[in-house]
């Protein structure tokens, strides 16, 4: 893949992690190691643990989520 593509593609699916998220999450709940380990499983990437979490936090900021 092209840089520039590639570069496109990294930066879309980080832009909409959150959707990726939520769709797991509504499965049942999970730990952000978790989350990591079934984000590569089915969508077939693995975000960086730090960007989960950064993810997770504005999703629980906004009231889509809580933690425990």
């Amino acid at each position: 893949m092209y840089m520039p593509l590639a570069r496109l593609k990294r930066k879309i699916t980080k832009e909409i992690l959150w959707i990726y998220l939520l769709n797991l999450l509504k499965e049942r709940e999970m730990y952000a190691y978790e989350i990591r380990k079934e984000l590569e499983r089915k969508f077939g990437f693995k975000p960086a643990l730090i960007t989960s979490y950064v993810v997770l936090y504005r999703l629980e900021k906004e009231g889509y989520v809580k933690s425990k």
